[in-house]
């Protein structure tokens, strides 16, 4: 089905680490210089696609990471990533799919655990300022909530939003705010995981989610 029905108000927003940006690399190489200085372990490359098939907090018990340094640990992650962020590249295929959809009349935004100079800097660096809005440095327990905030603030019915998002957490936010949910298989979480959370679509390419926003593609049921 298709998002707008009735010359309704659509709203899509994009998660961005792991759904436009490609920052798996850089996030790598940054969890792995930190891992000595905050005592955990480091990411084998052998363990990867094992990992992107576990949930976030699976992904940190495994690494054995501290919780009560979650908060810096992310701090420090954020500011080496900020030096290095015209090095991340965009996911093939995404930049034509949201100019699209913002051409066909679609409302666009990000809502983000990265920071607005990050994710500024790398737009601009691809020429993709194309967004009408951007929340960033949201806090990880937070998405649902800002999910329905952004909904009541742009004052779109909740069948007429799509949350687009690569990992179990941003499908499980979906569906606490009771958003459509487009889980992509390209980012942190791979389509074996995501699947078991039940989003509204799977999408395996970028194309797939224009497929879906023109009515292509019906949800499956869920």
């Amino acid at each position: 089905m298709s998002l707008k029905k009735h010359n309704q108000r659509s709203l899509i927003i994009f998660d961005f680490d792991g759904t436009i940006a490609d920052t798996m690399v850089q996030s790598i190489k940054i969890m792995n210089r930190l891992a000595d200085e905050f005592g955990f372990r480091r990411i084998e490359e052998d363990e990867l696609q094992w990992l992107r098939s576990r949930t976030l907090w699976q992904f940190i018990r495994h690494l054995k990471i501290p919780i009560r340094k979650i908060s810096k640990i992310l701090h420090c992650a954020q500011a080496e990533m900020t030096r290095n962020i015209l090095d991340v590249k965009l996911f093939p295929g995404m930049p034509e799919v949201i100019r699209e959809l913002r051409d066909m009349g679609h409302h666009i935004g990000i809502m983000t655990s990265n920071s607005m100079e990050n994710v500024s800097a790398l737009l601009h660096q691809h020429d993709l300022e194309v967004f009408d809005f951007m929340l960033c440095s949201v806090k990880l327990r937070k998405k649902a909530r800002n999910l329905k905030h952004l909904r009541r603030l742009h004052k779109v019915r909740s069948r007429n939003v799509l949350y687009v998002g690569d990992e179990c957490r941003d499908v499980r936010a979906a569906r606490k705010a009771r958003v459509k949910m487009a889980a992509v298989t390209w980012g942190f979480n791979n389509g074996e995981v995501l699947g078991k959370f039940r989003p509204h679509y799977l999408l395996s390419n970028p194309e797939e989610l224009l497929a879906a926003c023109l009515g292509h593609i019906s949800p499956e049921l869920r």
